[in-house]
């Protein structure tokens, strides 16, 4: 929401967020930096989420006509009263793990409830989309908002020569950036590595993130046999991230279901791609509106050990192949997804 805000901000909008007091973390200095205001609100999340909607209504009607309230969650929209729609246009951003399919009866009928305050709800994907049409009054007021990316900055000089160090000239170099979890896929990608390694002896898979799986992983390489090809980074800045990124031949994440967790869309798979890095996905979720199959990454059965090992054989096997898709979707997060393009698609709700 803050890049949202600040390009909101720079196209001459007045823009005002109400957001949460950060436990422990002193935010002035941050808030006062910004071109746009920020209100704070503390307490149990009931409490200030009331003094929010209270403090927004009041500033909505005492205000000039014209205004936008965009929600970030449904949630945010609980405490609306159903009558800010007369003073003010409401949009509300939707994701992908947020509408199971096993809903509660009573936490459907406050998803529902919520939805009827708001003009426009605004899915991050296709996927999400059909998730949540069945909550809505009225599936008309459902769309797509695919959503935008501030551009990554170049690495340092001295965290890309960090990356050379640890992967010494070997390639191809595949990454997953992620939190460590079962549905990102990266005990699929550990598997199909022996057969891998057969055509490429220097391959190297780097896991960069944390979380609670990587005991397992650990685990699994062990058992495999790939201490030699795998390398666990554990949590990185956003300089290294970006530095292997740069030195990375294929990004690989190859996203499933597990329960209710599922990818929404994947922000970072347009990270890969704004340094040119083609990416591997899975079909499940809402991943193929930010990897488009056979143009800018391929998409797969990510259920399937067999299916995975195959889609990453044939982009490393074909060299001029994977470089086009790489550069193609380089092309298209340049085209369609850096913040100034990608407020047009938002802007674009605020009237209709």
């Amino acid at each position: 929401m803050h890049a949202v805000a600040t390009t909101l901000s720079h196209r001459h909008y007045t823009v005002k967020v109400y957001a949460d007091t950060l436990r422990g973390q002193s935010t002035q200095a941050f808030d006062q930096q910004q071109p746009y205001q920020i209100y704070r609100f503390g307490g149990l999340k009931p409490v200030r989420r009331r003094w929010k909607g209270l403090r927004l209504t009041k500033s909505v009607r005492q205000g000039s006509s014209g205004n936008v309230i965009l929600c970030d969650t449904w949630k945010s929209l609980e405490y609306l009263p159903s009558s800010l729609k007369q003073s003010a246009r409401i949009l509300c951003l939707a994701h992908g793990m947020e509408f199971p399919d096993n809903s509660t009866p009573q936490k459907r009928k406050r998803i529902e409830k919520a939805f009827a305050k708001a003009d426009r709800i605004l899915a991050n994907s296709r996927y999400t989309l059909d998730r949540l049409t069945s909550y809505l009054p009225d599936p008309e007021r459902g769309d797509v908002l695919l959503p935008g990316i501030t551009p990554p900055a170049l690495p340092s000089a001295a965290a890309t020569q960090q990356v050379h160090e640890v992967i010494k000239d070997r390639h191809p170099v595949l990454a997953t950036i992620s939190r460590i979890e079962p549905r990102k896929g990266h005990d699929k990608v550990l598997h199909a590595l022996p057969a891998l390694i057969n055509d490429h002896t220097e391959l190297t898979y780097v896991i960069i993130g944390s979380g609670p799986d990587k005991p397992r992983l650990a685990n699994l390489v062990e058992e495999l046999g790939l201490e030699k090809h795998v390398i666990f980074t554990g949590a990185v800045s956003d300089d290294e991230k970006n530095a292997w990124l740069g030195q990375a031949d294929l990004f690989v994440m190859p996203s499933r279901a597990e329960g209710n967790s599922v990818e929404g869309f994947g922000l970072v798979y347009l990270e890969a791609a704004f340094f040119g890095v083609p990416s591997l996905a899975g079909e499940i979720g809402g991943a193929g509106d930010a990897v488009l199959h056979g143009k800018t990454g391929l998409l797969c059965d990510s259920t399937s050990d067999t299916a995975v090992k195959k889609a990453i054989h044939d982009l490393l096997a074909d060299d001029s192949f994977r470089q086009a898709l790489g550069q193609a979707a380089k092309t298209r997060v340049e085209s369609d997804f850096l913040w100034p393009k990608a407020i047009d698609r938002l802007i674009h709700f605020f009237h209709c």
